[in-house]
């Protein structure tokens, strides 16, 4: 099992699991441990886009509830 680095990485790694799972041959017990697998990547996927937007969040300018400079 590959250790999770990066965003990119869990991705590819979930686009290879589809093309496992979309493979006729793929067996039962492969589809299981391929299913367990993507539930772990995508949870890490997760996990980073929320990291991420609450980073930019941070610089997006505070509301005053004064929008509008107008008289």
């Amino acid at each position: 099992m590959k250790k999770l680095t990066s965003y990119e990485a869990a991705y590819a790694e979930l686009q290879e699991i589809l093309q496992q799972v979309q493979d006729a041959d793929t067996g039962l017990d492969d589809l299981e441990k391929y299913m367990e697998r993507a539930n772990v990547l995508v949870e890490f996927c997760k996990t980073k886009l929320r990291s991420l937007e609450s980073k930019l969040d941070e610089f997006q300018p505070k509301k005053t509830g004064q929008d509008s400079l107008e008289s």
